[in-house]
């Protein structure tokens, strides 16, 4: 019943000073902006308003705002401690919007600081599950999960949680220096694998024509040549190199 007094009486107050009363009962609200009206301290039919000319009762009405636009917040450098006992600075990025403006305004007194803190805490529960090496390979995976766990409070606040970014993962000095070492005693260890690899397949492939060879003597003596050959090059070199009765019956077929 007084609420209905404080209506009728706000309306009287506008008629008696019309026409002034038009410059403060009409206010303009943007394409990509709502608003919600609070009559009394309750949400006045209990819907959001705009864009365009909006009508209120200054007297008795609270008008507020609500972006719709894509907001961005820069997350301050956080120290995380990874699963396998490592401590990183992380710095991320969050990207949101408002969906339900009613519920932005209900359920929770400010929306845009309690999404930038809850993303830093989600971030920062996220890494604590995994090692370093996993944050290092799969940035977008545990982005994905950082995003999946907060869209499960952020909904209930109309907010919608669009994407969030690890722009910068700083790592100490010394646990670089120790990541680089190691990473070399691999490269090397890996470069020595594929050495001796080589080394094997080179063997085989000596025994096999080996066997070849021995089951073919002219063969071989064709290999003996082609290597003295090499072993003379282009300059003039005397070479003596003896033969077996057994070598000159294969090279004379055998007379």
């Amino acid at each position: 019943m007084i609420e209905k007094i404080l209506v009728f009486l706000s309306v009287i107050l506008v008629i008696i000073l019309f026409p002034f009363s038009l410059a403060c009962i009409f206010i303009s609200v943007r394409q990509f902006e709502r608003i919600v009206i609070l009559r009394n301290g309750k949400i006045f039919a209990n819907r959001c308003y705009g864009p365009g000319l909006i009508f209120y009762l200054p007297c008795i009405d609270n008008i507020k705002y609500i972006d719709l636009r894509i907001m961005c917040h820069t997350l301050p450098p956080e120290e995380c401690l990874t699963r396998d006992s490592l401590t990183l600075t992380v710095q991320a990025v969050v990207y949101y919007r408002v969906v339900e403006p009613l519920w932005s305004i209900i359920n929770v007194a400010d929306f845009n600081m309690s999404t930038k803190y809850l993303a830093a805490t989600a971030l920062r529960n996220t890494i604590g599950r995994h090692r370093l090496s996993e944050l290092l390979v799969n940035r977008a995976e545990i982005c994905a999960e950082v995003l999946e766990a907060m869209k499960q409070l952020t909904t209930k606040w109309g907010v919608f949680v669009i994407r969030i970014e690890m722009n910068n993962l700083s790592i100490p000095l010394q646990l670089k220096q120790a990541m680089a070492t190691e990473a070399v005693s691999l490269r090397l260890s890996n470069a020595k694998i594929m050495v001796a690899q080589a080394e094997i397949e080179s063997t085989k492939s000596l025994e096999k024509a080996t066997s070849m060879l021995m089951d073919n003597p002219l063969g071989m003596q064709l290999r003996y040549l082609q290597s003295l050959q090499s072993i003379a090059g282009d300059k003039t070199h005397t070479i003596v190199f003896p033969y077996s009765k057994d070598m000159l019956r294969s090279l004379l077929g055998n007379k």
